[in-house]
């Protein structure tokens, strides 16, 4: 991913979190089970109504690269930051907080047990956009790659969902939109924070879905 991509990829993040509502905060939680705790946490908002004053839940993931004892190397994703859950919520609004707190699986919230902490957006940032262009990198050459002397074999159509493998939006599902086979170039339309966002990006950096 070259500077450019990085920079304007953060910029569309910052651009989407100046039009949301809420602030964000973190939430405690036992290691492993980050997934199916922020879905609990969801279920009960939903059934105590109180979806005007909490928006929504996140567990940020990384892309990294790691190597088996054979030296073998692979990649996989990971939880960010075990052990936490990403809110986005009123965090004066006292139901919300203690229906929250008391979710099956919720150990309190980060910095204060009983009451969320809105995190500055640099700390949202940097739970949910790699720090540097490196951080998400795609290991050899999977499907679709070029390389030297190869052109690039496309094998995908407009409108089927495919996932990103590589750049900020790494690890999520995206629609295809439109297809540039000249310049090798794909248009997707990504969720962020529940809006499809458009992002332009190389065929090299999604791949096909597997079920």
């Amino acid at each position: 991913m070259s500077d450019k991509e990085y920079e304007a990829g953060k910029a569309k993040i910052n651009e989407l979190l100046d039009t949301l509502e809420g602030e964000w905060a973190l939430v405690r939680c036992y290691g492993m089970r980050e997934k199916s705790v922020a879905e609990a946490i969801e279920r009960r908002i939903a059934a105590a109504g109180l979806e005007d004053t909490f928006f929504e839940t996140m567990v940020p993931e990384e892309t990294v690269i790691v190597a088996d004892k054979d030296g073998n190397k692979k990649q996989i994703s990971r939880v960010r930051e075990p052990g936490y859950i990403l809110v986005r919520m009123d965090t004066y609004d006292e139901e919300t907080i203690v229906e929250v707190r008391r979710t099956n699986g919720v150990l309190g919230y980060a910095g204060d047990m009983y009451n969320p902490v809105p995190l500055s957006r640099d700390e949202v940032l940097r739970l949910i956009y790699p720090q540097n262009k490196s951080a998400v990198a795609n290991p050899g050459v999977t499907a679709g790659e070029k390389q030297s002397g190869q052109k690039i074999e496309v094998n995908y159509e407009v409108g089927e969902v495919v996932r990103i493998i590589e750049g900020p939006f790494a690890n999520q599902d995206a629609t295809i939109s439109e297809l540039d086979l000249e310049q090798e170039r794909v248009k997707v339309l990504v969720s962020v924070f529940g809006r499809e966002t458009p992002t332009d990006l190389k065929i090299n950096q999604i791949r096909k879905q597997t079920f």
